[in-house]
């Protein structure tokens, strides 16, 4: 198991993992975007030769920002998005601050979150247009000391 920088030709899977996972998907432009920004930090998780997870964050000034996780379903519930996560938090040891949205209903995800020092610090209402859900505002003081 290894955590790299996400390349162009990993778009394939990390698409297929972006549409087993969210309503409302990204599409390739989006992620061909990130790739491109000089602030964006792209990872994935890969098993073998196979991409089951990936990072999007934005390093801004002293702030980080946890655009998007996500874990290939078949892959999920072993620690993989803790991993995924710790790891980009670590990497961002320069950052005074980590920050994220997170739908309310994704328990998982927010417990995850918690268990990492992540405190809920406020609503996006209506965050989600689609379904009309809100999404909670988390934050973390870095840099992140954890031992995962």
């Amino acid at each position: 198991m290894k955590i790299r920088p996400m390349r162009l030709q990993d778009l394939t899977n990390v698409l297929e993992i972006e549409h087993e996972v969210f309503a409302e998907p990204w599409s390739r432009l989006s992620f061909e975007a990130e790739l491109e920004k000089d602030y964006a930090r792209c990872a994935v998780l890969q098993i073998g030769t196979s991409v089951v997870g990936f990072t999007i964050c934005w390093e801004i000034v002293d702030e980080l920002h946890i655009a998007n996780v996500a874990v290939s379903p078949s892959h999920q519930r072993k620690g993989l998005a803790e991993t995924l996560v710790c790891d980009a938090l670590k990497r961002a040891a320069h950052c005074a601050v980590a920050v994220l949205e997170v739908r309310r209903s994704n328990h998982a995800a927010r417990a995850l979150y918690v268990k990492l020092g992540f405190k809920e610090t406020g609503v996006r209402k209506n965050y989600y247009a689609s379904e009309g859900e809100d999404a909670i505002l988390m934050e973390l003081p870095l840099p992140f000391v954890g031992n995962v």
